[in-house]
């Protein structure tokens, strides 16, 4: 279940991150947790400061 708080959270964030609204909810249970790692191949999360980025993209 997605709260009120982190929906808020995320909507913030939308304002300043080229993120989609999975990815911008994904981000805030990453902030959540203390997670700043992620393996992905969605470019988008290059756009993301503090964390790191595994992909196999290459256009990331």
């Amino acid at each position: 279940m997605v709260s009120e708080e982190t929906s808020n959270a995320a909507l913030n964030r939308f304002q300043t991150q080229l993120l989609d609204g999975y990815d911008l909810l994904i981000l805030e249970a990453m902030d959540k947790g203390g997670v700043t790692q992620i393996i992905t191949d969605d470019g988008d999360y290059v756009t993301v400061p503090g964390i790191k980025l595994f992909t196999a993209n290459s256009g990331a």
